[in-house]
Parts: structure tokens; C-alpha cells; sequence
């Protein structure tokens, strides 16, 4: 009979379960390429210094295994991620930690190159209007090096083109913080951009003085930025220095006088001084090269006003509108005011009711739109819905002593003087030299006393006799281009149309009809991806240009200050 009871063999020893064990078993057995390919996967499966350890021990068996070349890479990448990775240097030879030094020197440089790449593809984001994309890129750089100058500026950049002042004033307060500490990495040209930009900000809160404070200190550290001037002419001429602003735009214009608001800025100067022909010449000279260009068209009708040319400048104003027809810059708006205000003065109503009603189409909340509408109306004859109009634009703005005038012209006419006394009074408490509500005050009272009934005079409301100043907000190459397709050629490059005195391209030598190809070696595509290149280098940096010059080849170096 056969036995039927099974003899119970030895049970096989637990085999390990995590990589890293069967790295250990590997290395213990003498296999040295399995250890190292489980330490690999157990590191790609980690985080933090937990994977940095086991691409050490990686690199540390590579070396053994006579694959110096392989370890390196293995510690370059780990130091990639942790350049301040703890390292033990007793528990290996004297050649791995040469091999870890060399991979620290090659790290340094990998997230050097990773961190310009982010912030210089950040600044061709920001020149195209990707923001969201710019803005990632740049949180991307930060997180990588926390005091990188071009990294902070331009993610302020970005906060100022998202209209977040409060923002984007930090960002720059925060540039120019780290750059007053010792060592620092930011260059004195990001520190004069950021206080331009800060001056420009100043300015949109109306801190006139704060911002002339800033732009000083800026153009002592770069005088050759446009906006700078720009900036400081603006700030002191909304201070009433004259003089001073007028010297800050002519500074503006000498750097670049093709620059429709470097040229706009300069007659602004002339009109404020009254030199009417000084601005007629030089705006009439701009619209010959700009013709499209509504600001020109406005600040030249406004000189003409000056010169006493009403119809020339009504016709400046209507060109204005047509090259902004949908108001998208602003001048549109300002050009139907001020046609409102030349058709009121000729009692031509209903085309003073056009012109407010274009201006209220495009903007809605403007009160000057609402007070000429108002006048239009009550010149119409049409009291009630003269009274509607102008009792909107009070509500829009309460502290302009003229539509309270208005108001009550109104009111006086309607019969309403109890009304039209207490607006009358609240005009004068404004402004008590008003001479209209003056007037009209008066009359009324002594139409109370048994006079005649009074005839109410009404005010006019200008709109601001300027047209809005540009600034810019990066390193200016001082380059203007010319449309030119070269795909027939098979070349990629831009063609220079005109270069700005005294700026780095004309400090570089590079010239009218130049055709740009390469910057340090890449294929310049566009004018954009070669100003963000020179946006992204640092203070110091040499920029290397390949360029086509009357069909021969040369190079030209840019230095950025």
C-alpha cells in the first residue's frame, strides 16, 4: 500500500518587494548593471531627497562599473532638481567626488539655461499678448531662482499689463529692493526700467511729484530710455513746470523721432506754450508718415484751434474719428467733444446732439458726453429731456461746477427757481468764479424782485485739450523695421528701416537697410523674437548679430548696459 501523505518541502526565502531591496540583492551578488537599473526605477518612482539619494547610489555604481560618463549625467540630473543636495564625501572615493563636482559646475549651468529659456520665452509671450502663458513661464523661473531680476520685472510687466497696479507696483518696489542689496543678480538697466515703469504708475495714481522723484533716479542710472523722458515730461506737466516738461519730451523726441508719441508729447509742449506753428509744422510733418494715426489728427486740431483755423481743425478732428472709429485708443471720444464744443459755439444743435451721442455710444460714463447732450437738447428746445441728460451727467460727476450751471439754465427755463437757485448755488461753492453761474444768479434773483424773466447763459464743457501720453515699458533696441518678405530668397531675417540715435543698435553699428538673420546664432524670425532676446539678456551680456549689409556678410556685436 502506498504512503499517501506529502512530505513538505522547504519553503523558498521571501523575495523583496521594493526596488530598492532588489537593487541591494543585485549589488550584493555582483550585478551591477541590474543594481543600477532598479535604483533608477526606484528613484523614478520617488520624490523629493528621497529620489535624489537613490540617483546618487545610481551614479555611485555607474562609477564602479567604469561608466564615469553615465554617472555624471545621473548626477547632473539629480543636482538639477537639488543643487543644495547633501552629499557625504567620506563614504566615496577621491575620483566619484571629482565626478560630483564637475556635475555640480554642469548643473549650475543647466538651470541657468532652463531659467533663461523660461524667462525668454516669457518675454515673447508678453510681446504677443499672452499673458496667462508669460505669467506661468515666469512663475516657472521664480520657483527655480527667487531673486532673478528679468524674472521679477517682467512678471511686474505683466501685473501692469493686467491693469493690477497695486500688483505691479510691489513687483517692481521688489526689483529694486533686491537690487540695492549687496551681491545682487539684477542689473543696473532692469533696476532704471523698473523705475520707469513705477514712475509711470505714480503717474496713473497722479503722485506727480513721487513719480518725478523716480524718473530722476532713473535717468542717472540710463538716460538713453525714451519712456523715461516721456514719463518725466508728463509728470511735470501736469505740475505746470512747462519748461521742464517741454525739455523732457524735446529729450524724448531727439531720442526717436519717428515715434508718434515722442512727437505728439513735443507739440503737446508747443500748444501748452501757445507756439501753434512750431506745432502745426511738426505734427502736419508726422501725419505725411503716419497718416493713420488718430493722436496726430487730434493734437493737430488742436493747434490749428489755437492758430485760429476752426475749420482746419474740425477737419483734423473728424480724421481723428476715422482713424479710430470704434474708440479702441481713446482719441475717438475726445475728437467728438471737442467737435461738440466747435458746433455749440455756431448754435449748429442737432450736430451737437450727433457728437455728444457718439461720445455717450462709446463711452457711456463719459459727463461731458451727457452735459453737451444736454445743451444740444435744451437748445432744441427739448427742456425735459435737456434736464434728463444733464442731471446724468451731475449724477456722473457732482463736482464740475458748469453742469450745475447748466442744470439750472435749464430749471430757470422750465420755471423751477427754487431748483435752479440751489444748483446755481452749489456751481459757485465749486468754482466761485464762474462767471456764467454768476450771471445767472444774479438775474435770477432780481427776476424774484419784480425784473425781467432772466435768460439763463449755459457753460461749456472742453474736454481735456490733450491727447493721452504713450509710454513703453522694455529695453528699447532703437529699431524701426521694414514689411519685407524674403521667403523667395529662402532667407529669415527683418529688414532695419531706420535706427535710433544713441541707441544699442546704433551704438552697435547697425544701420539703415541692414538685414538682420542670426542673434547669437538663432534664427531671427521676426522683429519681436529679436527685441525679446535682447529684452532677456543680462547687464554686461554681449549679443552677437549676423546680418546682410548691401548683400555682404558681417557681424555686429550689442553690448546691453
Amino acid at each position: 500500500m502506498l504512503a499517501t501523505v506529502p512530505v513538505a518541502a522547504q519553503a523558498p526565502a521571501p523575495q523583496p518587494t521594493s526596488f530598492e531591496a532588489r537593487a541591494e540583492q543585485a549589488f550584493e551578488r555582483g550585478d551591477l548593471t541590474a543594481a543600477i537599473y532598479l535604483y533608477r526605477q526606484a528613484a523614478s518612482e520617488a520624490e523629493g531627497g528621497e529620489r535624489h539619494r537613490l540617483l546618487v547610489n545610481a551614479a555611485w555604481l555607474e562609477h564602479l562599473d567604469g561608466r564615469d560618463q553615465a554617472a555624471a549625467e545621473t548626477l547632473v540630473e539629480a543636482l538639477t532638481e537639488n543643487p543644495t543636495l547633501a552629499f557625504r564625501t567620506e563614504l566615496y572615493s577621491d575620483d566619484f567626488r571629482r565626478i560630483f563636482r564637475i556635475a555640480q559646475e554642469h548643473a549650475v549651468k543647466v538651470r541657468q539655461a532652463r531659467l533663461d529659456r523660461w524667462i525668454y520665452d516669457a518675454t515673447v509671450a508678453l510681446r504677443a499678448g499672452d499673458l496667462a502663458t508669460a505669467r506661468q513661464l515666469l512663475d516657472q523661473a521664480l520657483a527655480e531662482q527667487g531673486d532673478s531680476g528679468p524674472a521679477l520685472y517682467n512678471l511686474a510687466l505683466v501685473d501692469l499689463y493686467e491693469k493690477d497696479y497695486d500688483r505691479a507696483t510691489a513687483g517692481f518696489e521688489r526689483v529694486l529692493a533686491l537690487a540695492s542689496a549687496e551681491n545682487t543678480p539684477i542689473d543696473a538697466g532692469t533696476r532704471a526700467l523698473a523705475l520707469t515703469n513705477l514712475g509711470f504708475l505714480h503717474n496713473h495714481r497722479r503722485n506727480y511729484r513721487e513719480a518725478i522723484d523716480v524718473l530722476e533716479q532713473a535717468i542717472t542710472i540710463d538716460a538713453d530710455i525714451v519712456s523715461t523722458w516721456t514719463n518725466l515730461g508728463i509728470a511735470r506737466r501736469r505740475l505746470g513746470l512747462s519748461t521742464e516738461a517741454a525739455a523732457a519730451f524735446r529729450r524724448a523726441y531727439e531720442m526717436a523721432p519717428e515715434d508718434p508719441s515722442a512727437i505728439n508729447n513735443l507739440a503737446l509742449a508747443y500748444i501748452d506754450d501757445q507756439e501753434w506753428i512750431s506745432a502745426v509744422g511738426l505734427l502736419a510733418e508726422a501725419i505725411d508718415a503716419h497718416p493713420d494715426n488718430s493722436s496726430l489728427r487730434l493734437n493737430l486740431g488742436l493747434a490749428q484751434l489755437g492758430m485760429g483755423n476752426d475749420d482746419g481743425a474740425a477737419q483734423s478732428f473728424e480724421e481723428a474719428i476715422r482713424n479710430d472709429p470704434t474708440n479702441d485708443s481713446g482719441y475717438a471720444v475726445a475728437a467728438a467733444l471737442h467737435l461738440a464744443r466747435f458746433h455749440r459755439e455756431r448754435g449748429q444743435w442737432n450736430a451737437v446732439a450727433d457728437q455728444a451721442q457718439r461720445a455717450i455710444t462709446w463711452q457711456p460714463d463719459n459727463p461731458d458726453g451727457w452735459n453737451y447732450r444736454g445743451l444740444a437738447q435744451k437748445g432744441l428746445g427739448q427742456l425735459d429731456e435737456a434736464r434728463a441728460s444733464l442731471e446724468k451727467a451731475k449724477q456722473l460727476d457732482p463736482t464740475r461746477a458748469s453742469i450745475h450751471n447748466n442744470l439750472a439754465a435749464v430749471l430757470i427755463e422750465l420755471g423751477e427757481w427754487d431748483a435752479a437757485e440751489a444748483e446755481l448755488e452749489r456751481a459757485l461753492a465749486m468754482d466761485a468764479n464762474l462767471a456764467d453761474a454768476q450771471a445767472n444768479l444774479a438775474a435770477l434773483r432780481r427776476a424774484r424782485a419784480g425784473g425781467a424773466t432772466p435768460r439763463p447763459r449755459t457753460s461749456g464743457a472742453p474736454p481735456p485739450r490733450t491727447a493721452p501720453a504713450r509710454t513703453t515699458t522694455s529695453r528699447s533696441l532703437g529699431l524701426r523695421y521694414a514689411d519685407v518678405d524674403y521667403r523667395d530668397l529662402g532667407l529669415s531675417g527683418v529688414m532695419v528701416a531706420g535706427v535710433v540715435a544713441g541707441s544699442l543698435a546704433a551704438r552697435a553699428d547697425i544701420r539703415p537697410d541692414d538685414l538682420l538673420l542670426r542673434v547669437d546664432g538663432h534664427a531671427i524670425t521676426d522683429a519681436a523674437m529679436l527685441e525679446a532676446h535682447i529684452d532677456s539678456r543680462v547687464a554686461g551680456a554681449q549679443v552677437r548679430v549676423d546680418l546682410l549689409r548691401r548683400n555682404v556678410p558681417q557681424s555686429v556685436v550689442i553690448q546691453i548696459p
